[in-house]
């Protein structure tokens, strides 16, 4: 039984940054940071921390609670951010209210989850923190909902605990603490409390022999990997609010092992960038790759993304979203950037940015109903967007500075026969949509208007 929903998201959104080449990290020095206390059991308990670890995942949902998450994205797709506190029932942007929603209507204060590898697959470790006096019923209903047929959670303390095997979704067996236990909870607290998603990747020789069961990574990234594996660790770190930032440290052996690692991230990207590159990974992460410049602090091969980078990747990963497969049946895409384009307007960006999450959730939208929304007050009822303020365009500084122009004689998306001419969504003006203003199709692109 393969494990979905929730887990597999935050798994993904977690996980991607340790393929080797990422290294992403805050504007601060890395190497030069004293390291805080480390972190104990009320923080990162033993159960996150058993078998051959490949990483341990802490999210600190105080620090970074509803809000925070909010206005993380809302300012990426280039909007306000929210002065309201967002409240139980207030729903987060589509996406990450699927992903991580649910941890909050649970009422957890704080989530970890470890990675070990054995025999080739991944064992789970999940670990609740609630409140004293919070319910644990909607934490099991969660779970019997990611996991059908699973058992409740156990307690250790104040923690709620499931181990899983992610292929079977059984319970694998009782493993003893990793011999790394100590030096992950000093790593995960070395930036402090105020960094509430943490993220720390182990390398071992036995973690290589475990993840090379299947075989060598494709030769665009094989360098990359053999860096990686000689590692002492690599750390990441994201700072949420309305001046997100993320950050991780690719911790070398010495400063010749940094430098390697910086000269092979930019050949590898080089690589990737090519036709056919066969690397498997998905277009969208290759740019991403763009966005990253890394350099180099004593051992330590970092990478800066404030706001700015992190806007950028996320259009990318937006342009990707808008074609999924659902049946056989095509959805909007977005059309490649021209290699030679660059950007001429921050408004413009920001806008454009927008307005592709806007469309990104009116193809959620057609996908849910098999029909396209009546106006864009759908989104917001159908919780697909976490508000009207969603509608501020950030180029013309209106709150209402979108319509919508349903397509005459379509139901749904896939009625429209040339979606890359045909216009849904404008720009305001005087009331109006503004054919001279920015434009988004029905495929997913944004251009200029006529």
């Amino acid at each position: 039984m393969q494990i979905r929903g929730t887990i597999a998201r935050l798994i993904v959104a977690s996980l991607f940054a340790a393929l080797p080449g990422i290294s992403v990290a805050q504007t601060e020095p890395a190497a030069t940071t004293p390291s805080g206390a480390p972190m104990t059991q009320d923080d990162l308990p033993d159960a996150a921390l058993d078998g051959d670890l490949l990483a341990v995942v802490v999210f600190d949902l105080k620090t970074g609670d509803k809000t925070a998450w909010n206005n993380t994205w809302v300012v990426m797709t280039g909007g306000k951010p929210t002065t309201r506190p967002l409240g139980p029932d207030d729903p987060l942007p589509i996406g990450l209210d699927q992903a991580i929603g649910p941890i909050f209507k649970m009422g957890a204060d704080r989530f970890v989850y470890g990675v070990s590898i054995r025999n080739g697959s991944a064992d789970l470790t999940l670990c609740f923190r609630l409140p004293a006096g919070v319910s644990e019923n909607a934490a099991n209903v969660w779970l019997r909902k990611t996991i059908p047929g699973t058992t409740p959670f156990e307690h250790d303390g104040a923690w709620l605990i499931k181990h899983i095997n992610q292929q079977s979704g059984g319970k694998p067996p009782v493993l003893p603490l990793s011999p790394h236990a100590n030096d992950v909870r000093q790593e995960l607290n070395c930036r402090g409390d105020n960094v509430p998603v943490k993220i720390v990747y182990l390398t071992s020789d036995s973690l290589k022999k475990q993840m090379l069961i299947g075989g060598p990574p494709p030769a665009e990234i094989a360098a990359m990997a053999n860096l990686y594996w000689s590692a002492r660790y690599v750390y990441a770190g994201v700072k949420l609010g309305a001046h997100p930032q993320v950050e991780a440290r690719w911790v070398a052996p010495d400063a010749d092992g940094a430098d390697a690692v910086i000269k092979e991230f930019v050949a590898t990207c080089q690589r990737l960038k090519q036709p056919g590159n066969g690397g498997g990974l998905p277009q969208f992460l290759v740019a991403a790759f763009d966005q990253c410049k890394p350099v180099r602090d004593d051992n330590v091969a970092r990478v800066s993304l404030g706001q700015k980078e992190l806007s950028n990747i996320f259009a990318a990963v937006v342009a990707a979203s808008m074609n999924p497969q659902n049946g056989g049946q095509q959805f909007p895409q977005q059309t490649p950037v021209a290699a030679d384009w660059t950007p001429t307007d921050p408004a413009i960006d920001s806008t454009s940015a927008q307005m592709r999450l806007i469309m990104s959730a009116i193809a959620e939208y057609d996908r849910e109903h098999q029909s396209l929304p009546a106006a864009l007050s759908d989104l917001v009822s159908d919780k697909l967007v976490p508000g009207a303020e969603i509608f501020h365009d950030p180029r013309t500084g209106k709150d209402d500075g979108f319509i919508y122009v349903k397509p005459a004689g379509a139901t749904k998306l896939a009625d429209i026969s040339a979606p890359a001419k045909t216009a849904i969504l404008f720009e305001e003006k005087d009331g109006n949509a503004d054919p001279a203003g920015l434009v988004g199709y029905a495929d997913g692109h944004v251009g200029t208007g006529k």
